[in-house]
């Protein structure tokens, strides 16, 4: 049993590369690295924690990830103001969608209870930024 196993070892190193010799070494390399990266990252974040317990976050740009972050950077570039007349134009729309929106909402009053229009800006704020 015990010259079996030799033998197969042996067979194993006679067949080892270069190529695989140097894969398996970054390979181990790259988990050394995300591991100590991760407990680094876990001791700032926990630091970074203690020192944040006591006041709130101000900016949004830490609340969200690299990508959202990246995503809303592209997006305001990609944005162009609007001129007074689109935004009157754009409030005018808004207005006439709300009040349909309402409309439609009291007519459904046992399943909504939205009765003004009031009301129905207020629930609006909780979802726009």
């Amino acid at each position: 049993m015990l010259n079996d196993w030799k033998d197969n070892l042996r067979i194993f190193y006679a067949n080892l590369t270069w190529f695989y010799v140097a894969s398996i070494m970054i390979s181990c390399l790259a988990i050394a690295l995300v591991s100590w990266g991760n407990s680094l990252f876990k001791i700032n974040r926990d630091i970074h924690e203690d020192d944040t317990d006591d006041r709130e976050l101000s900016t949004e740009s830490t609340e969200h990830s690299f990508q959202t972050q990246y995503k809303l950077a592209r997006q305001k570039l990609t944005e162009q103001p609007l001129t007074p007349e689109q935004r009157s134009k754009e409030r005018e729309a808004e207005t006439q969608q709300l009040t349909a929106i309402l409309k439609l909402l009291q007519q459904q009053s046992d399943t909504f209870q939205v009765s003004s229009m009031h009301q129905l800006e207020d629930q609006l704020k909780l979802y726009r930024k």
